[in-house]
Parts: structure tokens; sequence; C-alpha cells
């Protein structure tokens, strides 16, 4: 293939892939195809597959607790001259740089690249092995918590993934109504349905805690599923 796109970690599942191999396998057999990764459900969660890729696309507002609207990409400079440059005028704002071609003109909500800069800067001081292991340890927590409220709700199972998500799977029941009650007491969880024929459907809240987050707060966040969870029957 001239292009191959893969997930690092799925959004519906939280699947964790291995890219790297799967890199390695084109590098070897098809060396010209270009390798895209989405890691949007990776920077802010766990390690980047880095040198896996040719371009990583992500964004900030996830897992980083960053600023909405906006996004990073990783380009391997033996790739760049792929991608067409994004100015609009004549030339990049900074031709001295070698990235300045994808820098945007005009005017721009520069607060976001404040926020953006605090961001980035709590991720490096910690580093992603410390926050991938407090992110697992926190969704460790709340799963304990969690399969206590499920003791008496057979038609819901929780599931853990190979990343830090956990999934609420709903079997012949409908999640939605659950997951309006939390969103309205701004609990914010991801409802995931899809049919894909008579064996396999997809009826999940899947749930992400990142590593900005505390157990104080899961506390609450439990007993506000329990309130919410009361109602399946």
């Amino acid at each position: 293939p001239d292009l191959a796109i893969f997930s690092h970690i799925t959004y519906n599942c939280g699947d964790v892939f291995p890219v790297g191999a799967w890199d390695a396998i084109l590098q070897t057999h098809q060396p010209n195809c270009v390798i895209v990764l989405d890691i949007a459900h990776s920077i802010g969660q766990c390690p980047l597959p880095f040198p896996a890729g040719d371009i990583l696309l992500g964004s900030t507002h996830k897992w980083l607790c960053g600023p909405w609207e906006l996004g990073f990409t990783w380009l391997r400079q033996s790739r760049r001259h792929l991608l067409p440059e994004l100015f609009l005028t004549d030339s990049p704002l900074d031709s001295e740089t070698t990235t300045g071609g994808y820098e945007l003109s005009g005017g721009q909500h520069f607060a976001k690249y404040i926020h953006l800069q605090q961001t980035l800067t709590l991720l490096w001081d910690l580093g992603p092995d410390v926050i991938y292991k407090r992110t697992q340890a926190l969704a460790s927590y709340f799963a304990k918590g969690c399969l206590k409220l499920l003791t008496e709700k057979p038609l819901i199972t929780l599931e853990e993934t190979t990343s830090s998500m956990l999934l609420l799977r709903f079997h012949g029941v409908d999640p939605y109504p659950v997951y309006r009650q939390l969103n309205d007491q701004s609990v914010h969880v991801k409802c995931i349905k899809g049919d894909y024929g008579p064996t396999h459907t997809l009826n999940l809240l899947r749930i992400g805690i990142p590593f900005y987050e505390t157990k104080q707060r899961l506390d609450r966040t439990l007993e506000i599923f329990a309130q919410a969870l009361s109602t399946v029957e």
C-alpha cells in the first residue's frame, strides 16, 4: 500500500495496538508506504509509540486537560516533502525555521497557546511513565468501586482494557439514559452504540480517567454512578 493509517489506542474499546510491530513490517516489505498513526488517546495517557510512524496526529483536550480546538502533528523529517505547506500568503511568517510553512497566519486565539504550553510543561515535568502508572492506578481504583455497584446488575458488566479506559457493557439495555443522567451531573463519559449484525452489537459507556483526577473526585463520581445505575432493571 502507499498509505497505512492505524490507531494506537482505539476510541471505542480502548485496545492498544502493536503499531511498532506493524511499522517494522511495513518498513521491511513496503518501505515507501507512508504510515499515519492516530495518537489522540495516547498522549496524556501512556508513552507515545516513537519511533513508529511517519506522521502522528493527536489532540490536546482528551487526556491532557489541554485547550479545545488544538492538536499535534509529528512528521518524520524524511517524509516532510509529502505534506503541502499550510501558509496562505506568499511565504511563511518565519522562513528560518523548518516548520515555518505549517504555521497559520492571521488572527488567532493566542491564549490557547499559553494554555497549551502549561499543559505540555506539566506533561514533560511528570513524564509519560509516571502519568501512565497514575492513570492505571486511578482506573483500577474506580473499577473496584464500580464493581461493587454492579453486584446486583446482571445486565451491566465492567471490562478493563489494555489501556487505562474502562468499559461498562450493557446487555440488552440502552445505555443512553444512564449517559444522560451522568452528563446532567457533569460526569462526562462516552456513549458508544453500534449494530454490526445479529452477533455483534455495541452498547457501551466508555470511561476515561485522566492523570490529573483525584480519588476524592472519583468517590463522588461513584456516588453519581450509583444513582444513575439504580434506574437499570
